[in-house]
C-alpha cells in the first residue's frame, strides 16, 4: 500500500540520465587522496577473500567487498570504480525519493495539507539530493563511497521500517534490519541509525502523546544494533587501523601524499574541536543554499574558546533546533528533516580529527536537508505547480553547478591547483599538488610547491622526502641527499628515506655508508622488500 512502482521506475530512469549528464566529466578521472592506500596499495582487494577483506576494512566491510568486486571486474581501471560510485549515488537518491513519499503514508502526514503534493515533495527531495554540487566530493573521491553506501542503506532502513510499521509485513522489517547492518558496515557514522529509527517513530507514528514503552518495544530490535560498530572496532586488526589512520602514503615515484587524520588532545582539545564545529556546521548550511567556492581541503580556522563567531553560530543552530520543535505540530516532515540533518553530522562533529571540515561529511545529513527543502517549498508555496516549478529550477541550477565542479574533479592536477588557489596558506595542498606535478614529470613545479609547503610547515619529514624525490628526478643529487638527510633527522624511523638515500650514496661509490643505511631500513621495517632487494644487490656488487 502506498507504493507506486511505475513512478519509482520513472524516477530511477530520470535520475540515471541526470546523473550521467552531471557526472560524466569525472567518470574518466583517476584515484585521489587516500585512494592510493585504501585501493591501489591494498592487497586485501586483489582477490575476493572475505577474511582478508574483514581484516583490512573491519567496520567498512561492505566497502571492502565492493572494492574487491570492482577489482575483479576491471583491475585498477578507475572508470569502473567511479561508475559504481555514481550508480550508488543514483540508488541513494531513489531511496530518498521513496522515503519522502512514504512519509506521507504515515499517520502524522497522510491527512496533512501537503499530502496532496506528496509526489512533488518526493521528486524534489530525490532530485535535489542527486543534483546538489556538495555531493560531488563523496561520489568522485572513490574511498568516500563509504559515505554514499552508508546513506543509501540508512535511507533504505528508514523506508522499510516505515513500511513495516504500516503494513506489518515481516519482509519489510527484515529488509530494514539488513539495511541497517549494511549501513553500519559501510561507515561508522551509521551508529546513529537506531536513534534515527526512534526519531522516525516519534515524528510519524506517535500522534496522541508519546507512549515510551510502545516506542521502545517497536524499535527494540534496532536499538539492539547500537553496539555493533563499537564492538566491531574492538576487534579491529592493526591492518585496519593503519589504513583508517594513515599518516603518509607511498605512491609511484617514491612520493607520498599528506593524509594525517586523527590528532591528540595536545594538538587540538575536544573543546576547541567542538566549538569549531559550530562554525563548520554554519558553513555546511551555507553550502546547502549557496554551493560556491567548494574545496577539497579547506584551510579552516580553529576556534580557541567561545569567541563571538562561535556564539553567532551556536545561536543560529539553536534557532534551527527550536524551529524543528515548533514544526512538530505543523509539519512533521520538516521537523524530521532538521533533526535528521543534525543527527547525521553528530558523530564527526564530536570525534576529534585533524580535518575539521570535509564536504563528504554532508552526504548523510543531505537526506534530512533535502526532505526539509523540498517539503518546505511545497508547504510555503501551497500550490503544487508553483512548488514544482521552483524545485525544478533549483535542480537545473544545482545540476549545472555540479557539472562544472565535476570538470575540476576530472583531473588530479586541476583539482589540486583549485585547492591551492583556495587554501594558499595551508601546507598540505601545496604538498599534494607537488606530488601531482611530480607524477606528470613537471619536476621544477613540483620542487617549487614542495618548498612552499616547507615555508608554511618546516618540520614535516614527508615534505623533505618528497622534495628529495623530485630533486633526484631533476638530476640534483646533492640537493636530494640533503633533503633525505633532513627527512631522517626529523623522523629517525623513516625507513623509506634510508632506502632512497642509500641508493644515492651507492651511486656515488659510498658502498659502506649505503650498506649501513639499508641495514637500518630493514631493521626499522623487516618486511620492507625494496630495502632487502637493494641490500642484496649491493652485497653482490661488493662481492
Amino acid at each position: 500500500p502506498g507504493f507506486d512502482f511505475r513512478q519509482t521506475l520513472l524516477f530511477l530512469a530520470v535520475s540515471a540520465v541526470l546523473a550521467w549528464l552531471i557526472y560524466h566529466p569525472a567518470l574518466s578521472s583517476g584515484f585521489t587522496f587516500d585512494d592510493q592506500e585504501t585501493i591501489l596499495d591494498n592487497a586485501a582487494i586483489l582477490r575476493f577473500d572475505p577474511l582478508a577483506i574483514w581484516n583490512a576494512f573491519n567496520s567498512r566491510f561492505v566497502v571492502g567487498l565492493t572494492l574487491a568486486l570492482n577489482h575483479a571486474a576491471g583491475g585498477f581501471d578507475a572508470a569502473g570504480y567511479h561508475l559504481f560510485n555514481t550508480a550508488a549515488h543514483v540508488a541513494a537518491a531513489v531511496f530518498v525519493f521513496l522515503l519522502a513519499r512514504e512519509a506521507f503514508e504515515t499517520p502524522a502526514m497522510r491527512r496533512h495539507a501537503a499530502a496532496a503534493s506528496k509526489d512533488v515533495v518526493a521528486w524534489g527531495a530525490g532530485l535535489l539530493f542527486l543534483a546538489h554540487p556538495v555531493q560531488t566530493q563523496p561520489v568522485n573521491y572513490v574511498w568516500q563511497r563509504s559515505a554514499v553506501l552508508a546513506a543509501l542503506f540508512y535511507a533504505a532502513a528508514l523506508f522499510f521500517y516505515s513500511r513495516w510499521r504500516r503494513t506489518g509485513g515481516r519482509g519489510a522489517v527484515a529488509a530494514s534490519l539488513v539495511s541497517s547492518l549494511l549501513a553500519m558496515f559501510s561507515k561508522e557514522t551509521s551508529v546513529t541509525l537506531p536513534a534515527a529509527v526512534v526519531l522516525y517513530e516519534l515524528c510519524f507514528f506517535a500522534e496522541g502523546g508519546i507512549a515510551w514503552n510502545a516506542v521502545f518495544r517497536r524499535t527494540g530490535l534496532f536499538l539492539a544494533l547500537f553496539p555493533v560498530i563499537p564492538l566491531t572496532w574492538t576487534r579491529a586488526s592493526s591492518l585496519t587501523l593503519d589504513m583508517m589512520r594513515p599518516d603518509t602514503m607511498k605512491g609511484a615515484g617514491a612520493t607520498g601524499l599528506d593524509l594525517g587524520r586523527f590528532v591528540s588532545e595536545k594538538v587540538m582539545t575536544r573543546q576547541d574541536y567542538i566549538l569549531t564545529q559550530f562554525n563548520v556546521v554554519r558553513t555546511y548550511l551555507r553550502l546547502l543554499v549557496a554551493p560556491v567556492r567548494q574545496n577539497l581541503d579547506y584551510d579552516y580556522p580553529i576556534a580557541r574558546g567561545a569567541n563571538p563567531e562561535v556564539v553567532v553560530s551556536f545561536l543560529l543552530l539553536a534557532g534551527l533546533v527550536w524551529a524543528a520543535v515548533w514544526l512538530l505540530k505543523r509539519n512533521r516532515l520538516l521537523s524530521f528533516g532538521v533533526f535528521l540533518f543534525f543527527l547525521g553530522l553528530s558523530v564527526e562533529s564530536f570525534v576529534v580529527q585533524n580535518d575539521v571540515i570535509f564536504e563528504h561529511r554532508l552526504y548523510l545529513p543531505m537526506i534530512g536537508a533535502c526532505l526539509f527543502l523540498s517539503g518546505g517549498a511545497v508547504w510555503l508555496l501551497r500550490r503544487r505547480a508553483a512548488a514544482a516549478a521552483v524545485l525544478g529550477v533549483c535542480v537545473i541550477a544545482l545540476g549545472a553547478a555540479a557539472h562544472a565542479r565535476n570538470e575540476i574533479w576530472s583531473n588530479e592536477l586541476v583539482l589540486w591547483e583549485d585547492v591551492v588557489q583556495k587554501s594558499p596558506g595551508k601546507a598540505r595542498p601545496h604538498l599534494n599538488l607537488a606530488v601531482a606535478y611530480h607524477e606528470k614529470g613537471q619536476t621544477e613545479k613540483a620542487i617549487e610547491h614542495f618548498r612552499r609547503a616547507l615555508e608554511i610547515q618546516p618540520d614535516r619529514a614527508l615534505t623533505y622526502y618528497n622534495l628529495a624525490a623530485s630533486q633526484k628526478k631533476a638530476g640534483r643529487a646533492d640537493e636530494a641527499i640533503q633533503s633525505y638527510e633532513k627527512a631522517i633527522e626529523l623522523k629517525p624511523d623513516f625507513a623509506e628515506a634510508y632506502n632512497n638515500l642509500a641508493i644515492l650514496r651507492a651511486a656515488r661509490g659510498d658502498f659502506q655508508e649505503a650498506t649501513d643505511l639499508l641495514e637500518r631500513a630493514v631493521q626499522l621495517k623487516p618486511n620492507y622488500e625494496d630495502a632487502r632487494v637493494n641490500l642484496a644487490k649491493l652485497s653482490a656488487r661488493r662481492g
